[in-house]
């Protein structure tokens, strides 16, 4: 067990055998840690910023983070093992302006994971300003919506009227992918920049870029 008691900004990853990081710092307002951590925080209503990496954090993130640090301004989730779809749910990040989503390695890309599912983020977020979302494949495995004559699925109608920039790495023509894509451009009614980048490292990428 770690405890840590008078910090702001805190960056930590777990070591052998550490399961347990407790918190009573009173002002701690940015957190960065990595792996497979319980955390005890004193007060985790004053965190604003966060980062994690871990695998499946995409769905705990969803699921947990809004119920447990509900004034997050600034969210960065990386994942290399996520399986689960993401949840539609009731919670509320209701101050998230600045959203990352990273998930990575080519095991996690198997046919299960629906990234349209991601929509549960937007839907979450009414305040979000900012959204990356970077994806990482060796191969696509994920059904292509080239060649494929069937309807691309659609969510009911919800505007997000403070979404301004929406970054994709790794951009591909997973069918799940362009639901994604096309959801945000009929939604995101303030838009003022989404970039496509078919690499999820930028060398020799196609970029497409829409202001």
């Amino acid at each position: 067990m770690v405890m840590i008691l008078k910090l702001s900004k805190q960056q930590f990853q777990t070591f052998l055998r550490l399961r347990v990081i407790e918190s009573n710092a009173p002002n701690l307002s940015s957190l960065s840690f990595s792996g497979n951590v319980k955390l005890s925080l004193g007060d985790p209503l004053q965190v604003k910023r966060l980062s994690m990496i871990h695998p499946k954090v995409v769905c705990y993130a969803r699921a947990e983070l809004p119920s447990v640090m509900p004034n997050l301004e600034t969210l960065a989730i990386y994942s290399n093992d996520e399986v689960v779809n993401t949840p539609m749910l009731p919670t509320k990040f209701l101050y998230l302006k600045h959203l990352t989503i990273s998930v990575s390695s080519a095991a996690s890309f198997n046919t299960s994971y629906d990234y349209f599912s991601l929509v549960s983020f937007l839907d979450a977020s009414p305040s979000l300003e900012t959204l990356i979302l970077n994806v990482s494949q060796e191969h696509m495995k994920h059904e292509s919506v080239l060649g494929d004559s069937s309807p691309l699925r659609q969510m009911p109608e919800h505007r997000h009227c403070y979404l301004k920039s929406v970054k994709m790495t790794g951009f591909s023509s997973a069918k799940n992918l362009i639901e994604l894509t096309c959801y945000i451009l009929k939604n995101a009614v303030s838009l003022e920049c989404l970039t496509l980048d078919t690499l999820y490292e930028r060398a020799c990428s196609l970029v497409v870029t829409v202001t």
